[in-house]
């Protein structure tokens, strides 16, 4: 053997124990020697490309190539590194030689599957294994076409399978993968175990940092992700992964250089914008925010979590119009959002009422809402809202039920922000004294509990199930009714000695037969404790373009007065935050007239 030969051996032997330094050198002392000895091109070639230095890697390759034309190693060498570089078709015609060869069906079949033709793919994958059952790869290839159809289960049994044949570093890690997404993290983090085992890889690391943060493990998952990036430095989905852990933590500073790393990275990675905007939100940034959720929309037309995100950022610099047809958008494309009705349903309202007023485009966008969506309740409701129109009982029961449901679990908070006033007043008044038989209706997530929860029995009535689940979870009610509160009224029995309403009266069209249903409950010397919103109309109560219902002071004043009720005491009150200013309401505290 001439020392040629054993130089390359020892390079071999070194590339084969990851000793890449060693190899390197001793394959360059051999093309100093010879420069045009091919095998040390190729192992040069294949040292770059292990470092993800693919373009250099491409030129020592071509180099063997011309020098050894009918070599199928060198060719195949270079049709991966173009592969890796998304050259497929010029990838694809150093394959296609060799396409009897199973292991060369099995990257065909991936390049296939990278141009986006699954169909091809598979019947790559197919010829492979038909050739050869022991083909790991195409176990994989058909594995991963599989998981992009959403047949989870059946991509992990086939990687099952494939495992049944040999094993594999990158079988472990798409095997990790695969238990992860069906939600069996035990088996999952074995798997990229042993995979790390056979290979420390980069992305298996990261595959490694999903796997604990899906355990809930984050400090762990930190350190798999970091050494992801020691391992690749340009490994973006490691960035992207570390950046939202720091966001979890509202550690926007770090998240922010996460997503941006992420981005050097790869200037197009759609959810690295996506989340970066959303960090910039967070810091009410809201021009670069826009930018980059606008860059994903070009790349991306219907990406929904941006487009959504981008109307609700535009509806909070008051460009109504342009988040109202983005939101309208995303209704058309049948996206399954909680709360987009709602949300069209407030930039609507602004953009008939808020300082860029255009009630008349407000109308347009509702006409064309109710044509498109004739069973949307708050549709419906919104139209009538803002042209004014009378609304039915039975609309308005339906609209609230809608309301409160899709905001049960928000609710509380929503409040907080908007600083309601409501529930302070009412403690000031109802601390004074104590009630045997207590009704709150339109009771919520029963907030008014720890100044009731001293009655004989407490009986709470709200229209919306999802409302009284969390009421019911404080323990505090004799009784909770899922009814609207004119119903309960006309069928039960009981009389009370408080009867409250918070802030309910707003979705009511009948001021007068609430007031009659309820002095008929109310025991001769109980108390009746309820709010109405004052609002800019000149009617006695009106549906306004907030959709809820306001009343005029001496017409409610009238009409508990015609009832035979007598009025205890009367103060103006501060409802709820409304646009730039304060909701302003009544509080009234009632009896039965002696």
């Amino acid at each position: 053997m001439s020392t040629l030969d054993e130089m390359l051996d020892q390079a071999f032997w070194a590339y084969n124990q990851k000793d890449y330094d060693s190899a390197e050198d001793l394959a360059r002392q051999v093309l100093t020697i010879a420069p045009a000895q091919g095998d040390g091109l190729y192992l040069l070639g294949l040292i770059a490309s292990k470092m993800g230095a693919y373009e250099p890697a491409e030129k020592l390759l071509y180099q063997a190539v011309q020098l050894y034309p009918d070599n199928k190693q060198y060719k195949l060498s270079l049709g991966f590194i173009l592969e890796k570089q998304g050259r497929l078709d010029e990838a694809l015609s150093f394959y296609e030689a060799y396409k009897e060869d199973a292991f060369v069906l099995a990257e065909i079949g991936f390049i296939y599957l990278q141009k986006g033709q699954p169909d091809f793919a598979k019947s790559a994958f197919d010829k492979s294994l038909f050739l050869n059952s022991a083909v790991l790869t195409a176990y994989i290839g058909k594995a991963l076409i599989l998981r992009r159809q959403g047949a989870l289960q059946e991509s992990l049994d086939l990687l099952q399978e494939g495992l049944n044949q040999g094993q594999s570093a990158e079988l472990y890690y798409q095997l990790a993968m695969a238990y992860r997404l069906t939600g069996k993290l035990k088996p999952a983090k074995q798997a990229i175990e042993n995979a790390l085992k056979m290979e420390e890889v980069a992305s298996f690391y990261n595959e490694k940092g999903l796997i604990e943060e899906a355990e809930g493990l984050m400090q762990s998952a930190k350190i798999s992700y970091e050494t992801a990036l020691s391992k690749n430095a340009y490994l973006a989905d490691a960035y992207f992964n570390l950046g939202n852990i720091y966001l979890k933590e509202k550690n926007f500073k770090k998240a922010e250089d996460s997503y941006k790393r992420a981005l050097g990275v790869d200037k197009d990675f759609l959810n690295a914008h996506h989340n970066l905007a959303l960090v910039l939100h967070e810091e009410n940034r809201l021009t670069e925010a826009l930018e980059h959720l606008r860059s994903v929309i070009i790349l991306a037309p219907n990406h929904t979590s941006s487009l959504y995100n981008l109307a609700i950022i535009l509806e909070e610099t008051g460009d109504y119009s342009e988040a109202a047809g983005l939101y309208f958008n995303l209704l058309s494309q049948n996206k399954e959002i909680p709360d987009l009705n709602f949300r069209i349903q407030n930039t609507l309202t602004f953009l008939a009422k808020g300082d860029k007023k255009d009630k008349k485009q407000a109308l347009s966008f509702a006409k064309g809402w109710v044509k498109n969506f004739p069973e949307s309740v708050v549709a419906v409701y919104t139209h009538a809202s803002l042209t004014g129109e009378k609304v039915t009982p039975e609309l308005s029961k339906k609209y609230a039920e809608v309301l409160y449901d899709a905001f049960a679990l928000s609710y509380d908070a929503k409040m907080q922000k908007l600083e309601a006033g409501v529930l302070k007043k009412m403690e000031e008044f109802l601390h004074q004294k104590t009630f045997e038989n207590v009704l709150d209706l339109g009771c919520g997530t029963g907030n008014l509990v720890s100044y009731l929860e001293k009655a004989n029995s407490l009986t709470g009535v709200d229209i919306s199930k999802n409302m009284l689940l969390i009421a019911g979870e404080k323990e505090a009610y004799t009784r909770l009714v899922h009814q609207d509160i004119l119903s309960f009224l006309e069928a039960d029995d009981d009389c009370y000695d408080l009867i409250v309403a918070s802030d309910v009266t707003g979705y009511f069209s009948n001021m007068e037969l609430f007031l009659k249903r309820v002095y008929e409950h109310l025991t001769k010397e109980g108390t009746f404790l309820f709010t109405i919103e004052l609002g800019d109309s000149q009617l006695d109560e009106a549906l306004l373009e907030n959709a809820r219902f306001v009343y005029k002071e001496p017409f409610v004043t009238h009409l508990l007065l015609k009832t035979g009720f007598s009025i205890q005491t009367k103060e103006e009150i501060q409802l709820r935050k409304e646009g730039d200013g304060m909701a302003q309401g009544i509080l009234y505290a009632t009896s039965k007239a002696s």
